[in-house]
């Protein structure tokens, strides 16, 4: 519309463009002072001369931080917080019913719609992701004779999942449902699944390095 017009884009909604290309793309800094955030921080500040840290190990920090953040969104311990914000809602609106005054229970009650708008987000994320990984492991069980990131089309041939994010990392993780259940975990490849659910591209380097260690210590 305002190209369309000659007009020049205001910055807000450049501003706001920028943040959902962001976070499409899974390049969003972390808001705030989380985990995820000082992690990010840390890695490019360190570079790529930290050995088994900094961007040398971690080549694509960003985007492991957004990846893991979206799996965990969509997953049943989301869901299960989210029901705890439904708990949170409903206490801060008994305790707006005896707030003494106007302002304070303003603000409760806008404390208690704020929770439940996002129970009822991580509620529907959580039950999307615990369906997911449901029909993952379904997959899995019926298919352990390809890798879990492989799939087998109607012709024989076999196809690679794993640009098609998040179809891989909800496989990797039903990968290891089915093989821990089977006791199988022998076969179990600990260096493929990490780095596909963490979004780690650790192929060679400093990153397969600590992958591989961490694999054999695992099975060992």
């Amino acid at each position: 519309e305002f190209v369309a017009a000659g007009k020049q884009l205001p910055s807000k909604v450049m501003a706001d463009s920028i943040e959902e290309a962001l976070e499409f793309t899974f390049t969003k800094m972390p808001d705030g002072n989380t985990l995820g955030a000082k992690f990010i921080k840390f890695t490019e500040a360190v570079g790529p001369f930290g050995g088994p840290i900094g961007t040398a190990a971690f080549p694509f920090a960003r985007f492991m931080v957004n990846a893991i953040k979206f799996q965990y969104d969509f997953s049943l311990p989301n869901a299960l917080g989210g029901i705890y914000r439904i708990a949170s809602s409903t206490h801060y609106s008994k305790l707006a019913k005896a707030a003494k005054t106007v302002e304070e229970k303003g603000k409760l009650n806008q404390k208690a719609l704020a929770q439940m708008k996002e129970a009822r987000e991580d509620i529907a994320q959580g039950v999307v992701g615990t369906a997911a990984l449901a029909a993952a492991v379904k997959y899995r069980q019926e298919n352990q004779d390809v890798k879990f990131y492989e799939y087998r089309a109607d012709d024989g041939t076999i196809g690679d999942l794993r640009p098609f994010f998040p179809l891989a990392p909800y496989l990797a993780i039903a990968d290891l449902i089915v093989k821990t259940n089977n006791n199988d975990l022998s076969k179990l490849n600990v260096k493929e699944v990490i780095s596909t659910v963490a979004g780690v591209q650790a192929r060679t380097g400093t990153s397969s390095f600590i992958l591989d260690n961490f694999g054999e210590a695992f099975i060992a």
